[in-house]
């Protein structure tokens, strides 16, 4: 069985603010962030810097969680080292600052998800075109449904023709629920959200 990474209902509420990639250091540019999820390590090094304009008491609460709404997603250190102790292989984690209010904070990576996997039904899957005139415009997927299996090889990866779609397995998520992670949450097979 294949499961899509959501966030949290429980955790974050609708509307909240994100956190957004602010600026780059090290004579990066944003095209690093292209990079994500392609199944390649980014060779680049950085400075990954994300601003967040939101309120304090929402920042405070944001810096409890494990799981960061932005893209790339964003994974606190206690998260990153359990994904790598147990399947080194899935992920690329790349250290941020988030600045707010004035003050810098840490413990957090980019994730680039390094493991894509073949595991949706391309033909019972909805796709639409970014721009629906052009045939060569990018595919967005609009319902997802898997295939038949289960990911068995690892923890975490990308669904293979919609890298946005990340997917974890049921490994992953009994380790996360254990360990009493914060800020993700999952969808079932077939059952995505709406």
């Amino acid at each position: 069985m294949y499961y899509i990474i959501v966030p949290d209902e429980e955790f974050y509420n609708e509307g909240d603010d994100q956190l957004v990639p602010f600026g780059l250091a090290k004579g990066s540019s944003y095209k690093i962030f292209d990079q994500f999820d392609a199944g390649e390590k980014i060779a680049e090094e950085c400075d990954l810097i994300f601003s967040f304009s939101g309120s304090k008491q929402l920042l405070d609460k944001y810096l409890t969680a494990d799981f960061l709404l932005s893209n790339p997603a964003l994974f606190s250190k206690r998260l990153v080292d359990l994904i790598l102790m147990h399947s080194p292989n899935d992920i690329q984690a790349l250290p941020v600052v988030i600045k707010s209010h004035g003050a810098d904070y840490s413990g957090f990576f980019a994730i680039n998800f390094m493991k894509r996997i073949n595991c949706l039904d391309m033909e019972k899957s909805k796709f639409y075109r970014m721009l629906p005139s052009d045939n060569n415009s990018p595919l967005v997927l609009q319902r997802p449904v898997f295939l038949d299996g289960t990911f068995d090889d690892g923890l975490l990866g990308v669904a293979d023709h919609a890298p946005s779609l990340k997917v974890a397995s049921e490994k992953f998520i009994h380790i996360y629920r254990q360990e009493k992670m914060i800020g993700m949450d999952f969808w079932p097979n077939n059952k995505p959200p709406n």
